[in-house]
Protein backbone atom coordinates (compact mmCIF):
# COMPACT_ATOMS: atom_id res chain seq x y z
CA UNK A 1 0.00 0.00 0.00
CA UNK A 2 1.42 3.73 -1.00
CA UNK A 3 2.04 6.01 2.13
CA UNK A 4 0.21 8.94 1.45
CA UNK A 5 2.44 11.42 4.09
CA UNK A 6 5.88 11.06 4.82
CA UNK A 7 9.23 13.04 5.06
CA UNK A 8 11.77 12.07 2.57
CA UNK A 9 15.25 12.89 1.85
CA UNK A 10 17.26 13.12 -1.15
CA UNK A 11 20.71 14.38 -2.38
CA UNK A 12 20.66 17.15 -5.26
CA UNK A 13 22.93 18.04 -7.86
CA UNK A 14 25.29 20.43 -5.60
CA UNK A 15 25.23 17.40 -2.93
CA UNK A 16 23.15 19.24 -0.93
CA UNK A 17 19.88 17.86 0.56
CA UNK A 18 16.13 18.18 -0.76
CA UNK A 19 13.79 17.46 1.72
CA UNK A 20 10.29 16.15 0.32
CA UNK A 21 6.95 16.18 2.79
CA UNK A 22 4.19 14.55 1.50
CA UNK A 23 0.78 14.61 3.24
CA UNK A 24 -2.01 13.61 0.62
CA UNK A 25 -2.10 15.69 -1.87
CA UNK A 26 -0.16 18.35 -0.34
CA UNK A 27 3.76 18.04 -1.57
CA UNK A 28 6.47 20.91 0.47
CA UNK A 29 9.82 20.44 -1.05
CA UNK A 30 12.77 22.23 0.89
CA UNK A 31 16.51 23.37 -0.63
CA UNK A 32 18.59 25.96 -0.22
CA UNK A 33 18.61 26.55 -3.76
CA UNK A 34 15.75 27.82 -5.70
CA UNK A 35 17.99 26.36 -8.87
CA UNK A 36 17.86 22.80 -7.83
CA UNK A 37 14.12 22.88 -6.90
CA UNK A 38 13.16 23.88 -10.18
CA UNK A 39 15.06 20.88 -11.36
CA UNK A 40 13.65 18.43 -9.10
CA UNK A 41 10.19 19.59 -10.06
CA UNK A 42 11.07 19.42 -13.36
CA UNK A 43 11.33 15.25 -13.01
CA UNK A 44 8.32 15.22 -11.46
CA UNK A 45 6.34 13.49 -13.83
CA UNK A 46 2.77 15.42 -13.08
CA UNK A 47 1.19 18.50 -13.11
CA UNK A 48 1.14 20.81 -10.19
CA UNK A 49 0.98 24.38 -9.11
CA UNK A 50 3.49 26.21 -7.58
CA UNK A 51 2.27 28.50 -4.17
CA UNK A 52 5.39 29.69 -3.63
CA UNK A 53 7.06 30.84 -0.81
CA UNK A 54 5.35 28.73 2.20
CA UNK A 55 2.78 30.38 4.48
CA UNK A 56 0.57 27.84 6.00
CA UNK A 57 0.67 23.91 5.55
CA UNK A 58 -1.11 21.96 7.96
CA UNK A 59 -2.26 24.48 10.69
CA UNK A 60 0.93 25.65 10.77
CA UNK A 61 1.78 29.03 9.77
CA UNK A 62 5.01 30.76 8.38
CA UNK A 63 6.26 34.04 9.32
CA UNK A 64 9.43 35.02 7.83
CA UNK A 65 11.75 37.48 10.17
CA UNK A 66 15.51 39.02 10.10
CA UNK A 67 16.30 36.31 12.85
CA UNK A 68 14.45 33.45 11.92
CA UNK A 69 11.35 31.68 10.77
CA UNK A 70 8.39 31.85 13.37
CA UNK A 71 5.63 28.80 13.54
CA UNK A 72 2.21 29.21 15.10
CA UNK A 73 -1.28 27.78 14.72
CA UNK A 74 -3.02 30.91 15.50
CA UNK A 75 -5.76 30.09 12.65
CA UNK A 76 -5.93 26.97 13.36
CA UNK A 77 -6.58 27.44 16.94
CA UNK A 78 -9.14 29.71 16.27
CA UNK A 79 -11.01 27.10 13.83
CA UNK A 80 -11.18 24.42 16.04
CA UNK A 81 -12.40 27.33 18.84
CA UNK A 82 -14.67 28.26 16.19
CA UNK A 83 -16.01 24.63 15.36
CA UNK A 84 -16.98 24.11 18.72
CA UNK A 85 -18.20 26.90 19.31
CA UNK A 86 -15.69 27.51 22.43
CA UNK A 87 -14.08 30.95 21.19
CA UNK A 88 -16.67 33.02 23.68
CA UNK A 89 -16.30 30.89 26.59
CA UNK A 90 -14.95 33.06 29.87
CA UNK A 91 -11.56 32.15 31.41
CA UNK A 92 -11.14 30.36 34.56
CA UNK A 93 -7.90 30.98 36.68
CA UNK A 94 -8.42 27.49 38.61
CA UNK A 95 -9.70 24.55 36.93
CA UNK A 96 -10.11 22.15 39.88
CA UNK A 97 -11.72 22.55 43.26
CA UNK A 98 -10.26 20.92 45.75
CA UNK A 99 -12.06 18.48 47.88
CA UNK A 100 -15.00 18.41 45.50
CA UNK A 101 -16.98 15.95 45.58
CA UNK A 102 -19.22 15.49 42.27
CA UNK A 103 -22.22 13.11 41.74
CA UNK A 104 -24.08 12.08 39.19
CA UNK A 105 -26.75 14.67 37.72
CA UNK A 106 -30.56 13.35 38.15
CA UNK A 107 -31.34 14.40 34.75
CA UNK A 108 -28.38 14.28 32.29
CA UNK A 109 -28.27 14.38 28.88
CA UNK A 110 -25.90 11.48 27.15
CA UNK A 111 -22.51 13.21 25.51
CA UNK A 112 -21.99 13.15 22.27
CA UNK A 113 -19.11 10.90 21.60
CA UNK A 114 -18.25 11.36 18.12
CA UNK A 115 -18.38 15.03 18.94
CA UNK A 116 -15.79 14.27 22.22
CA UNK A 117 -13.43 12.67 19.85
CA UNK A 118 -12.97 15.48 17.11
CA UNK A 119 -12.27 17.83 20.07
CA UNK A 120 -9.78 15.61 21.47
CA UNK A 121 -8.47 14.81 18.43
CA UNK A 122 -8.15 18.22 17.54
CA UNK A 123 -6.37 19.24 20.77
CA UNK A 124 -4.08 16.12 20.33
CA UNK A 125 -3.12 17.98 17.19
CA UNK A 126 -2.63 21.18 18.65
CA UNK A 127 -0.52 19.53 21.39
CA UNK A 128 1.69 17.28 19.48
CA UNK A 129 2.59 19.28 16.68
CA UNK A 130 3.87 22.36 18.92
CA UNK A 131 5.50 24.21 15.99
CA UNK A 132 5.49 27.22 19.42
CA UNK A 133 9.57 28.80 18.53
CA UNK A 134 11.39 30.41 15.99
CA UNK A 135 14.15 28.59 13.83
CA UNK A 136 17.22 30.43 12.46
CA UNK A 137 17.28 30.37 8.64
Amino acid sequence: MLSRNGVYVKESQSQSLIYVCLYVDDLLIIESSMTEIEHFKNKLNFEMTDLGMLSYILGMEFVYRNQGINLHKRKYINKVLNRFSTDQCNGARVFVVGNLKLTKALEENAADSTLFKHIVGSLRFICNSRPDTSYAV
